[in-house]
């Protein structure tokens, strides 16, 4: 069972936290399939930072959009520096049956040196 295929049961909530958590490219057969969120441990926190953040959840979430699996009007994403080395990510979307998905999750930052 495939969670990227829409056509298997799985939870929407299950999908985007592995869509955050899994490195953009871990799988050769769907290079598109993951988040780039990993590359933040190797930056320091700025005010640039909460944006690209932001860009790379959202890029991350598009196969979820294209498979219509949630509304794309209704995707909410915020990024709050909880300390200068973890950003919290919070993310808010009406799947497709109408229900709301609601995920918080955390991304170290800065904690690798470069």
């Amino acid at each position: 069972m495939s969670v990227f295929d829409p056509s298997q049961p799985a939870s929407i909530k299950d999908v985007i936290w592995i869509l955050l958590n899994l490195r953009r490219g871990a799988f050769f057969q769907r290079p598109d399939i993951g988040s780039d969120l990993h590359l933040l441990r190797q930056t320091v926190l700025s005010p640039g930072t909460l944006s690209r953040a932001s860009a790379m959840v959202r890029r991350a979430l598009s196969i979820l959009v294209n498979q219509g699996r949630i509304q794309a009007d209704s995707l909410q994403i915020s990024v709050v520096a909880e300390t200068p080395t973890k950003l919290r990510i919070n993310v808010s979307a009406q799947a497709a049956n109408g229900t709301l998905v609601e995920l918080s999750t955390f991304v170290p930052v800065g904690v690798i040196p470069s």
